[in-house]
């Protein structure tokens, strides 16, 4: 993954290199699937005194109409904090929400906790501007 950054960005690849010291000493569990249908067993195995907090980036774009609204469903239904990244638009009740005058650039995604759009952020998070 070290190759795909650009040879100039020393400062990504410093950052690139410290997340990955991170992960060889408390790897996550990483698990793969369907969102919609994976999702409650997986909530279900967090321990009853953790917060479970559902984080996604750049899915719901992908996603038609009818996958997008049953995501939403499965992700509201749970006990669970919600961080989202997604495309400005991809979110209709987090774009609703957004003020009038948007400051956005062209390509921010907004970031959003439980539906609350924070700011505007680089697809990557490389940049964030809070509302």
């Amino acid at each position: 993954m070290e190759t795909l950054i650009w040879p100039e960005h020393a400062a990504r690849r410093d950052r690139f290199r410290r997340a990955v010291d991170v992960l060889r000493e408390d790897p996550p569990a990483i698990f793969h699937g369907d969102l919609v249908t994976e999702l409650p067993a997986l909530v279900a195995r967090a321990p009853s005194d953790s917060t479970v907090v559902i984080m996604h980036s750049a899915v719901f774009a992908y996603l038609d109409e009818s996958a997008r609204a049953a995501a939403e469903s499965v992700i509201s239904r749970r006990d669970a904090r919600r961080v989202s990244l997604e495309g400005v638009l991809a979110l209709p009740d987090v774009a609703a929400r957004l003020p009038s005058k948007p400051v956005a650039k062209d390509g921010d995604f907004v970031l959003a906790l439980d539906g609350v759009p924070l700011g505007y952020a680089a697809p990557h998070g490389g940049r964030f501007a809070a509302l």
